[in-house]
Parts: C-alpha cells; structure tokens; sequence
C-alpha cells in the first residue's frame, strides 16, 4: 500500500507541476551550460559549443521524470575568424531540443528552440553588446489511460471497475503553443577577467497551454537576469561566480553558484563547484575537460520548507560536450 501511495503522491506532483496555472519552466541544475536557452545574446564565446544533457529527478527516492537536452551554440564565423581576435561584431545561433518525460508516460513535453544573437563591439577591449531573439515550439500530452488517481481508492485499496474522470484525461490529443523570447546582454573576455551581465523576457507572446485556452492556463512572462564574473589566476586556473535570476507571475527563481577550475595542462582542466536555488535546493558539480571533450555531473538536493515538509525532491544531472 505504502508504495502505491508514493506512485500516486510522484504521478500527482509531476501532473501538478505540468498543468500548474503559471507553467513554470524546467528548472536546470546547470545554468551557465544552459545560459542561452536563458538569454539568446548570451553566447559570449566564438568557439561552437555542443552538448547533451540528462537530468533525472527523483521524488522521495522514486525517479519521477526525465528531461533530455541536445543543444547546439554556433558563433556563425569561419575557422580562421573564430580563433582571432578582430573586434568585429558577429552573429551566433542556437539550436536544441529538450524532452520531458513524467510520471511513468503520463505527461510528455517537447520543445524544438531556434535562436539568432549579434553581438556589437564597443570598444577596442573586447567589450560587446549582443541582441538576440528565439522562438520555441512546444508539445505538451497529459494521458492518464492506464493510471489511476486518489478517487479510485477507498482506505482499503483501489475500488474495482472505478473509471478515471480526471478532467486532463478528456482529451489526449497534444497541447501546442509557440514561444517568442528575446535578451540583452554586456559581456567582456579578457586576458585577466571575463563578465557577462544579461536581461532577458520569455513567453513574450502569453501563450496558452491548453486547448481552451482560458487564462488560467496562460503562461506569465518570464522576465529573467543573469551575471557572471571569472578571473585568469597567474596559474591558468580560473575562479569564478555567477548568478541566474527569474520571475515569472509569483514565482520568484534565484541560482547562485561559485566555480573553480584547475589546469592539469594545456588541453585538460578539471572543474569543482556548488550553487544553491534560494529556497530549494544545494547543487554540487564537477567538470572534467580535455581536448574537445567535457564530461560534467551536478547533484541535486532539495533544502528549506520542501525538505521540512518530507518533500524530498532530488535531480542528477549529466552533461556531455564538445567545443570545436
């Protein structure tokens, strides 16, 4: 019984998440490697960036769902102009694809991203100011067939031949809506230091997220600022901090993090950090680069009031990338 209790409590709180008024985002463990599915004109490098994500969450130690993210930054320049430095403005562009999938099937969403940043030179310093616009196209399907829900139980067990009349169990057709988002950003990369200070304002357009379409179910314009300051110690190592802020409706979302990256040579580096979400969650990571190839791994776990209240809410996240 107890473990029936935790598949309807995991399934309830995923389905509650998904059709939530204010459809709040994904929350990513690693924001800085997810910084322009944020903020579009936060591609501060002219290197290309590619990576797959997995992040799996568990609820009171039951894997919940899963989201995976394949993501592709481009600083649209060729070989030769990627690898000098000319001060000349340029565009970069983002491509991904994230997949969720909860509850044992019950919900699945997809969403395929498309983004175009310019970044403007400022100054002979490597000063720049980048504008970039993005646009979303998202599938949400909620389909209870085969699950149950609290109604179909008694206190002693589930109640035979009980129909499920949950009302997101009408209609299984998916959801469908369009995304526009666009930010603002100054950035700097320096020989000694490097920051990036963006703003950023998604679902521009309010788009609704069921068939209705009634403003219950209307996303909030998610307004969004990031920031980020490294500096190049003596030793090639680098020591920095960051911070991702997002409001959206009366959620309120703050990532903090502090990193440190060790040089184990001219092509390898190993990373160590910890990041907290105010009222959330810790998140330890580490990163191990060489060559071309970064392999990251960040933990999860849940603190403040969710943990008080026995909501245990924990996420693994791993990352694979290559920088051409």
């Amino acid at each position: 019984m107890k473990n029936i209790v935790n598949k309807i409590l995991g399934i309830i709180a995923v389905a509650s998440t998904a059709m939530n008024s204010q459809a709040q985002d994904i929350h990513f463990s690693r924001v800085e490697d997810m910084a322009t599915i944020y903020n579009q004109s936060l591609k501060t490098t002219k290197d290309i960036r590619l990576q797959a994500v997995n992040r799996d969450v568990q609820f009171n130690s039951a894997s919940t769902y899963k989201t995976q993210v394949a993501i592709g930054d481009f600083a649209l320049l060729n070989k030769a102009k990627r690898t000098s430095d000319d001060n000349k403005g340029y565009f970069t562009a983002t491509f991904a694809y994230v997949g969720d999938n909860g509850a044992a099937g019950v919900i699945k969403n997809t969403s395929a991203i498309v983004g175009l940043a310019y970044a403007l030179p400022l100054n002979e310093n490597g000063l720049y100011l980048a504008a970039g616009f993005q646009t979303g196209i998202n599938s949400l399907n909620v389909n209870f067939d085969g699950k149950t829900v609290p109604e179909q139980y008694t206190q002693y067990g589930l109640i035979p031949d009980m129909p499920n009349n949950d009302p997101t169990n009408a209609n299984n057709a998916p959801i469908r809506w369009v995304d526009l988002n666009s930010g603002l950003s100054l950035f700097k990369n320096g020989e000694k230091a490097n920051w990036y200070l963006g703003a950023s304002a998604r679902h521009l357009n309010k788009p609704y997220t069921n068939i209705s379409k009634t403003a219950l179910y209307q996303l909030g314009v998610n307004y969004g600022v990031q920031a980020g300051y490294s500096i190049n110690l003596a030793s090639k190592d680098v020591v920095g901090a960051y911070a991702f802020l997002n409001w959206q409706s009366k959620a309120n979302d703050y990532t903090v993090g502090v990193k440190y990256q060790k040089s184990l040579g001219a092509n390898a580096s190993l990373s160590a950090g910890v990041a907290a979400r105010t009222g959330s969650a810790i998140i330890p990571r580490v990163d191990l680069r060489y060559n071309k190839i970064a392999l990251g791994v960040s933990f999860e776990s849940t603190t403040g009031k969710m943990k008080a209240d026995n909501m245990n809410r924990n996420a693994t996240e791993v990352v694979l990338g290559f920088i051409l």
